[in-house]
């Protein structure tokens, strides 16, 4: 049998897993589980929001590109003609179930992140603390639902979802896991930041306060000003998700499916903890702490084991075509690619050259190797980030991100801004949801811009 399951933990950061280098203990499951399989090191969303993100993985477009695109909410379901990696899979006779912990991702919110699966499981228990409207579920309901609905199905080919939400924002993960770390931080000199509109940078979003005093009227009297506390926090869902994982991952292996599963572990999106001025938030820009999520594949035993970490910079949207190619599938429209010969260790030198691309409403990133070209200046609410010039809306930073010169060669740089600009413009004309079969001409034209750049074969 052929049974695949893909977590996706919303908002982690990959530099904060101790498996991509981290100093606190916050990932000691997901660690072993690293060890079982293929890390990619520098893996990027297409995206730095929920629900762009997310359809772009199951999808394997971008955002720009997609019938979501940028929207996070409320999208009625006709809206979208993409085809899903459930619908593919279901096509193909596999059962398909979804487990979601947040609103946002409901059926009453985006629809379309449900098409093709038999059963979408978007029951909410709880709200968030500061935004009434906002509604989650724990990481344990979740797993404990999705859990009982691969029992149900242990017998057939399936495909299961399962997206948990307690590292994102108002950091709020269970005790004892959400406050591991607070005393490793509180000892630490303070660094007392005062609360800003959601959007806004230099402060703490209001949606993210925490111990919050407030008035019987509700107004705000007092909350916890200390960015190490958040940070401690942030760590703390990272380890409380990461027990509930373990915890899932044990029962599969009681079930005995461990070991025959297709297994994909990832984020949507990072989060900024301070970079460039921005804290606690996301969706602002593609700089790297919003964009670098992790990625852990575990394959089937029975496909045997290649390389064991990947330091090419791969792309989120390559997850959909990887799981088909292991399953001899088609079906997607993709803009990813199969990740297969990268972890059987077979890719060759062009693999380095591939360009990764990510994008809000109005900045692209292009990732080339060790540099990173950044076009635009984050979303509208944003009125000026330090690194782009107020005066200038399509003004671009070019950055080193994984070491290296901070302004690269000077031959290098009309190459980054012309992919960049280009993916902008492509974009931009790609007005109308994608068909759900064939190849359209705004992929054909993409490709051969790049294959003119010779970045693509």
């Amino acid at each position: 049998m052929n049974q695949v399951i893909l977590i996706t933990i919303d908002t982690v950061r990959a530099d904060h897993l101790g498996t991509y280098g981290w100093h606190r203990a916050t990932s000691p499951a997901l660690d072993r589980l690293a060890a079982d399989g293929v890390t990619f090191d520098w893996a990027l969303s297409p995206a730095s929001y929920t629900g762009p993100a997310h359809y772009s993985i199951m999808t394997s477009r971008y955002p720009s590109f997609h019938g979501v695109q940028f929207s996070n909410s409320r999208l009625a379901a006709d809206n979208c003609s993409d085809t899903t990696l459930a619908q593919a899979l279901g096509q193909a006779g596999y059962a398909t179930g979804a487990f979601v912990s947040a609103s946002v991702l409901g059926l009453r919110n985006l629809r379309p992140m449900a098409r093709g699966f038999e059963a979408y499981d978007d029951r909410m228990t709880r709200n968030e603390s500061n935004r009434a409207t906002e509604l989650r579920r724990l990481a344990a309901d979740t797993t404990g639902a999705a859990l009982a609905w691969i029992r149900e199905h242990r017998d057939r080919d399936f495909f299961c979802w399962i997206h948990l939400m307690d590292v994102h924002g108002p950091y709020e993960a269970p005790e004892p896991h959400g406050g591991q770390f607070i005393d490793q931080v509180t000892g630490t000199e303070p660094w007392m930041l005062e609360a800003v509109r959601d959007g806004e940078i230099g402060g703490i979003p209001e949606y993210q306060m925490l111990n919050v005093v407030r008035a019987p009227d509700g107004r705000v009297l007092d909350y916890e000003r200390n960015y190490n506390y958040y940070a401690g926090r942030y760590d703390g869902g990272i380890r409380y998700v990461d027990a509930c994982v373990g915890g899932l991952l044990d029962d599969l292996r009681g079930l005995g499916l461990y070991d025959d599963l297709l297994l994909v572990v990832t984020s949507d999106h990072g989060e900024a903890l301070g970079e460039n001025g921005v804290f606690f938030f996301h969706g602002l820009t593609v700089s790297m702490d919003q964009i670098r999520v992790p990625l852990i594949v575990r394959l089937p035993d029975r496909v045997g084991r290649g390389a064991e970490r990947v330091e090419v910079q791969v792309s989120t949207l390559d997850i959909a075509p990887t799981i088909l190619d292991y399953l001899g599938l088609g079906g997607l429209r993709a803009q990813g690619t199969s990740l297969r010969p990268l972890m059987e260790a077979r890719a060759g030198g062009e693999a380095a050259r591939r360009v990764i691309f990510s994008e809000t409403e109005t900045q692209v990133s292009a990732v080339d190797h060790e540099r990173q070209v950044l076009l635009g200046r984050g979303i509208p609410s944003v009125k000026q980030f330090p690194f782009f010039h107020p005066a200038a809306p399509d003004s671009e930073m070019v950055t080193a991100y994984r070491g290296g010169a901070a302004t690269p060669h000077d031959s290098e740089r009309p190459l980054l801004e012309t992919l960049a600009a280009d993916f902008a413009r492509r974009g931009r004309e790609a007005a109308a949801p994608s068909p759900a079969v064939g190849t359209g001409s705004d992929d054909e034209q993409l490709l051969h811009r790049l294959k003119a750049l010779g970045y693509v074969t």
